[in-house]
């Protein structure tokens, strides 16, 4: 019914004062739904520019992440401090084309997590965002 929790955990992990230099690397794997448009601005059936959107619902399969203390000194790992279900956003523009019977797409995309990655009880917030190159070839 509302107040403050806390979590405890043992870390070796710490973001300053150490004494040697460790990597940490957050790996997520999700499922997602995308529901969105495609619009084709020019060209025709063998070239075209195209412009899409979709939002995405996701759902968090597995994860191996840390994340960082509310005193901004510790690495954790709490499995329940990430959150299970997000929202993300993307926009890509691309250009189309065929050759023969084989359909290629190319451009660049942006993908944005609107809900942070972690529970509404952890005071601190992260909204992953990529950026990349698509390129797709349909048969």
């Amino acid at each position: 019914g509302g107040g403050a929790g806390t979590v405890s955990s043992f870390t070796n992990y710490r973001s300053s004062g150490g004494y040697w230099a460790n990597w940490l690397a957050n790996f997520y794997f999700t499922a997602s739904l995308p529901i969105g448009f495609q619009y084709r601005i020019i060209g025709n059936k063998k070239l075209n520019l195209n412009i899409a959107s979709t939002i995405q619902p996701a759902y968090l399969l597995g994860n191996h992440a840390y994340i960082l203390s509310t005193d901004y000194k510790n690495y954790l790992e709490v499995p329940s401090l990430i959150r299970r279900w997000n929202v993300n956003g993307q926009f890509e523009t691309f250009i189309g084309f065929q050759t023969g019977k084989t359909k290629w797409t190319l451009g660049p995309q942006a993908r944005y997590q609107i809900l942070s990655s972690y529970e509404q009880a952890y005071p601190i917030q992260e909204h992953l965002f990529d950026i990349g190159i698509k390129l797709g070839v349909g048969l």
